[in-house]
């Protein structure tokens, strides 16, 4: 299953970074448990980028999308 989360542009608060991290780990643990009983992950996870534009927080950090939103064919989870 293809997960795309989103990554809003300008991204200013510190609770919508911790939520699209939280996000992305989640998935990744449920990966990482499935791997490890099954021998093979679920999920195909990707951070979306609302534009192409890549956007600094406060000049502290920022999240670095893998994709722009209109680039992705058929998101299953949005």
């Amino acid at each position: 299953m293809h997960v795309s989360i989103l990554v809003p542009d300008e991204q200013t608060n510190m609770s919508t970074i911790a939520c699209i991290i939280g996000s992305y780990q989640i998935f990744s643990e449920a990966n990482n448990y499935l791997d490890k009983n099954s021998g093979k992950t679920t999920f195909k996870i990707e951070l979306v980028g609302a534009s192409r534009n890549e956007y600094l927080n406060n000049h502290l950090f920022s999240l670095r999308h893998q994709i722009a939103i209109n680039d992705i064919r058929k998101p299953i989870l949005l």
